[in-house]
């Protein structure tokens, strides 16, 4: 998983029975997760889900650069990127 936010370092989650697990981001910036409770949770703080992207060389591109499967900006929340074709 990853932060949606590029500033986010980690994360800790607490669940409803009390127990507290702390994610710390790789140098890549990933969150590796190996509880499906966990990762519910993170999902539901911001956080995405990598390696379910289809294999395509299809994307969009917005105009600040960001690379998308998407055809919607996280960094600037815009909706008209470029699609391109691989």
């Amino acid at each position: 998983m990853f932060p949606s936010d590029a500033s986010a370092k980690g994360i800790t989650v607490e669940r409803r029975n009390g127990k507290v697990t702390r994610y710390d981001n790789d140098r890549r910036d990933f969150i590796h997760v190996d509880d499906v409770r966990d990762a519910r949770l993170l999902r539901a703080a911001g956080y995405v889900q990598a390696g379910n992207t289809p294999a395509t060389g299809k994307h969009y591109v917005c105009e600040c650069g960001w690379t998308a499967w998407i055809k919607h900006c996280p960094r600037c929340d815009r909706d008209d990127l470029t699609r391109v074709e691989g």
